[in-house]
């Protein structure tokens, strides 16, 4: 999540875009579900402003390579087993999960952080006053991916 925080900073003070990918990469490094912002900041990398595309390309070729040689070298393969898909099992209850992560008395989301509502608000005011950009999407996705992933 600190990864993640310092790359939307960046993204928002429109600070150097091979740091953000970089950012981006690396936090994907340390949990393969980052790939959904690291594909949402590629997407707002290209869209905004295309001149950052390749610094922020540079970024994450330059991580992705050093993890991909490193996990070669320690694994014997392009990715860490636990990256596999087959390592995770499907769950046939996923529905029921997401609405018990969301709403349940004991550990929902928003029971414990109700300001999240207040959120939801805000993307639909930014929508109706025709002002949700790119970077807005990018996060909502984000978010989207981290509770469906969670």
């Amino acid at each position: 999540m600190l990864t993640l925080a310092i790359a939307l900073s960046a993204q928002v003070r429109a600070q150097k875009s091979a740091m953000v990918g970089a950012l981006l990469t690396v936090a994907y490094t340390i949990r393969p579900t980052n790939a959904v912002p690291l594909a949402a900041g590629t997407l707002w990398a290209l869209l905004d402003r295309r001149a950052r595309f390749i610094p922020f390309l540079t970024g994450v070729f330059g991580v992705a390579i050093l993890f991909v040689v490193s996990t070669r070298q320690i694994y014997g393969t392009w990715l860490p087993p636990y990256f596999q898909p087959a390592y995770f099992g499907s769950n046939p209850f996923f529905a029921e999960a997401l609405a018990g992560q969301l709403v349940s008395p004991a550990r929902g989301l928003f029971v414990y952080s109700p300001v999240l509502f207040g959120s939801l608000a805000s993307v639909a005011i930014r929508i109706g006053q025709r002002r949700f950009a790119s970077l807005d999407m990018a996060l909502v996705c984000t978010v989207l991916a981290h509770w469906v992933t969670g």
